[in-house]
């Protein structure tokens, strides 16, 4: 299993929207953690697009 750091390091590059990198509870808008541990986040891109 992988813990809260290692899957922020996932983002590297990216600048995570808030409420950053939580459990799915908190994307739904309940405070209590679900009964799983299971992260999620949204990100966008940092820096200039890439050519097309």
């Amino acid at each position: 299993m992988r813990s809260r750091e290692e899957i922020t390091a996932l983002f590297a590059g990216f600048e995570l929207v808030e409420p950053g990198g939580v459990d799915v509870g908190r994307w739904r808008g309940f405070e209590s953690p679900t009964h799983l541990s299971i992260l999620a986040g949204v990100a966008r891109r940092v820096g200039p697009e890439p050519p097309t």
